[in-house]
């Protein structure tokens, strides 16, 4: 225990008092918190979904991934599949080429932080679905049973960090001062 009181006084105090606790809630927001929503998004039976028809676009939403956006006579909609790993909703080659296709999106409202409201649970892209319900379902399905051992390991991950600072400073060779 004294080896460890040694190694946090070493510490300046800027990493002590600011750099990991910061780290910690830093690694929390990016980490914990979407996990959470996952945790809680229910996709809802089919025959309760939203149905919403118009022309697809994908545009890029740089590191989450490519966004869905349906634009209809009422207005645009954009919608996310996110599961915790971004939130493209249809992982093809082919999204260039269904850009402004006639389209139809099913979907239900699922509060998030991160991405918006609109849950893509089906998309159909000129007669053709391109992400079915039951993928929807079992994407989803995946990302919850992976997210209590992801929120474990960022959980663990800064203390590893802050033992590993520690270790760092008891091996500093202290030089005498003359």
């Amino acid at each position: 225990m004294n080896r460890i009181a040694e190694g946090w006084r070493r510490f300046p105090k800027s990493d002590r008092y600011f750099r990991i606790p910061v780290s910690f809630a830093f690694v929390a927001l990016l980490v914990w918190v979407p996990r959470i929503y996952v945790l809680a998004t229910e996709i809802p039976p089919f025959e309760q979904l939203q149905r919403s028809s118009g022309e697809i676009y994908f545009e890029d939403a740089a590191r989450a991934g490519w966004r869905t956006t349906l634009k209809t006579d009422q207005g645009t909609l954009s919608f996310s599949c996110w599961t915790g790993v971004g939130s493209t909703c249809i992982f093809s080659p082919n999204l260039n080429e269904w850009q402004s296709r006639p389209a139809t999106v099913w979907w239900f409202h699922s509060p998030n932080l991160y991405t918006g409201d609109q849950f893509a649970a089906q998309v159909e892209i000129d007669g053709v679905i391109v992400l079915s319900y039951q993928d929807s379902v079992r994407r989803l399905q995946i990302a919850k049973e992976s997210a209590p051992v992801v929120i474990v390991i960022f959980l663990i991950l800064p203390f590893f960090y802050w033992a590993n600072q520690i270790r760092l400073n008891l091996k500093k060779e202290v030089t005498p001062h003359e």
